[in-house]
């Protein structure tokens, strides 16, 4: 996965905000911390979590969708580079597969979100 993508995009959506690594922490929440966020932003976080990655979305204003491309996206560039093999294709279809439950449980969690901000106006 490109966590590399991932936290070029972290990195300038926070710019764009206007915030410090601490107040997009802050805005995250949970046990997330500047350090979290460094990490982030440096690609150094290869595997995120759905959850962090709602939370994330969220804080940032963008959809979940918009990061799990880029989570996804230096993989495609990284497969198209690599001659197709046996163990390739088995490394591609498990990706997607990883890619699909994470995109599945994301849909979970901003269902409950709903639900939870729609009882909480």
């Amino acid at each position: 996965m490109s966590a590399t993508l991932l936290g070029m995009m972290i990195r300038q959506q926070r710019q764009h905000h206007g915030w410090s690594q601490d107040e997009l922490a802050k805005k995250i929440g949970g046990t997330v911390d500047q350090a979290v966020v460094s990490r982030l932003e440096n690609g150094l976080i290869a595997d995120p979590g759905s959850k962090l990655v709602f939370h994330l979305a969220k804080a940032l204003g963008v959809t979940t969708d918009d990061l799990l491309a880029l989570l996804c996206q230096g993989d495609a560039e990284s497969d198209a580079a690599v001659a197709p093999t046996e163990s390739t294709d088995g490394e591609i279809a498990d990706v997607r597969r990883q890619f699909f439950q994470l995109s599945a449980r994301l849909k979970v969690l901003e269902e409950k979100e709903k639900v939870t901000s729609g009882r909480s106006r």
